[in-house]
């Protein structure tokens, strides 16, 4: 993540340095589609310096703010800002420039910023939607993990059950979720076995579960979540946890 944030944050620095007047006509998004004679009426020295601007402080402000959610709040929180802060910062641009362009590129511009809004809402309908924990729970002889990816099954298909402290090496997803330490889906094993994941990386416990079919679940939990789980399974079971997963 670290290593993403200086790598972007470096790449929209650069975008602002270099595009000048000699590489407009190739490089400039926009600019190079306008006839010669909107080209001359085009004040380019202007705008290459707003841009550059613009482009050089996205830059420095990605990377800081970047590392600062990063080491506060984890890689999730800065993986959800390194895809929407370009996106507002790009709509922010846009607005601004609005006094360098004709007509005809105002409509062009408040298309391209209403397309990043919508992407934009996208995003974060999918991050919060995706990012919300899922709820563990056993009620009238069945598991059942509510929420996104979830499972439901009754016990007598369980084949053990056991907690770990780790996941196994992952080669990749199939299909589901996986972004800022989250995962959520079916996805491949380095060995290549199957298996679902509904688990929060950052957590210290993972609840592995094996049906009877051959299907294995991940599900991760906190301490307080792990205890909670314990005392659920206790109640329904005759076997603990370590007894099934043993």
């Amino acid at each position: 993540m670290i290593y993403l944030l200086f790598g972007l944050g470096l790449f929209l620095y650069m975008i602002g340095t270099l595009v000048n007047e000699k590489n407009a006509g190739y490089l400039l998004a926009g600019y190079n589609t306008l006839s010669k004679e909107e080209q001359q009426a085009f004040n380019l020295s202007a705008y290459l310096k707003r841009f550059r601007k613009f482009h050089q402080f996205l830059g420095i402000s990605f990377i800081l703010f970047g590392l600062l959610l990063y080491y506060l709040f984890g890689e999730y929180a800065a993986l959800l800002f390194l895809v929407c802060y370009p996106i507002l910062a790009y709509v922010y641009f846009l607005f601004r420039s609005q006094a360098f362009s004709s007509v005809k590129q105002r409509k062009r511009n408040g298309i391209a910023a209403l397309i990043l809004i919508l992407v934009l809402l996208g995003v974060l309908a999918l991050f919060f939607y995706e990012g919300k924990a899922n709820e563990f729970s056993v009620e009238n002889n069945r598991i059942e993990i509510k929420g996104s990816y979830g499972e439901s099954f009754d016990l007598d298909e369980m084949k053990s059950i056991q907690w770990v402290t780790s996941l196994p090496p992952i080669r990749m997803k199939v299909y589901g979720f996986n972004a800022g330490g989250i995962s959520k889906g079916m996805f491949k094993t380095e060995d290549g076995q199957k298996l679902k994941l509904i688990v929060d990386k950052n957590q210290p416990h993972f609840l592995h579960i094996t049906k009877k079919d051959g299907k294995q679940i991940y599900y991760s939990a906190s301490e307080a979540e792990k205890g909670r789980i314990d005392l659920l399974i206790a109640a329904n079971m005759t076997q603990s946890v370590e007894e099934l997963g043993g």
